[in-house]
């Protein structure tokens, strides 16, 4: 039990890798396309359409130009999310 807290502490106190010079996560302005798609819909010129079935995903997927078929899912016995899903 001390060991896991010692080390839980540890690792707490180690520089995440995001922040690394190289990366510098929290200091970068984002610029990939999800980040562009959300400075168009806050400058208003782009409205994402919500359909009842799906919500907003299709209209997103279009506007970064993503193909539907391109999306899949996964079904894993070992899946944290098992009790969500089935065959």
């Amino acid at each position: 039990m001390i060991a896991a807290a010692v080390g839980a502490l540890s690792a707490a106190q180690m520089p995440s890798l995001a922040e690394h010079s190289g990366i510098a996560y929290s200091a970068t302005a984002p610029s990939d396309a999800v980040a562009h798609l959300q400075q168009e819909i806050d400058a208003g010129r782009v409205t994402l359409d919500f359909d009842p079935q799906h919500g907003y995903l299709p209209s997103v997927l279009r506007a970064l130009q993503i193909p539907v078929s391109s999306q899949g899912l996964v079904f894993s016995k070992t899946s944290l999310q098992l009790d969500r899903i089935a065959p």
